[in-house]
């Protein structure tokens, strides 16, 4: 399996709004997110949307070795892995869907704040 994930590989951002033109638009998860991965990755499969180097589905190599799909973004878990901005807070709701927040948002009471897997290295400024 060597090189299989050579390349942009690992769990998508999910990110209110819209992609950056640096990233590749993967589609909407639960309205207003859209999940968004690295230039030069492809959305393959829909398990909570990942970021693989090829057309080939890469889900199981994936989920075996959990990580973001850029190392600044950081990793969460909620009935299935994804990624936030560095900066941001990753929340579940009542209805088993998840989101990222920025900061000040005020979250309801359906909504859980998630702890983190995997931090990201460094940090971004947050596009909004």
């Amino acid at each position: 399996m060597s090189g299989v994930l050579d390349g942009p590989a690992g769990f998508a951002l999910r990110k209110n709004g819209t992609c950056l033109d640096t990233e590749v638009d993967c589609g909407a998860t639960l309205p207003p997110f859209r999940a968004c991965c690295p230039a030069g990755s492809h959305c393959p499969s829909q398990y909570n949307v990942n970021c693989c180097p090829s057309a080939a589905n890469c889900t199981q190599l994936l989920v075996e070795t959990p990580k973001c799909a850029n190392e600044t973004w950081d990793l969460y878990n909620y009935y299935g892995y994804f990624c936030c901005e560095n900066g941001t807070t990753a929340f579940g709701t009542s209805s088993n869907s998840d989101g990222c927040a920025l900061p000040g948002y005020k979250f309801h009471s359906s909504e859980t704040l998630l702890p983190l897997v995997s931090s990201g290295k460094g940090t971004w400024d947050l596009q909004t």
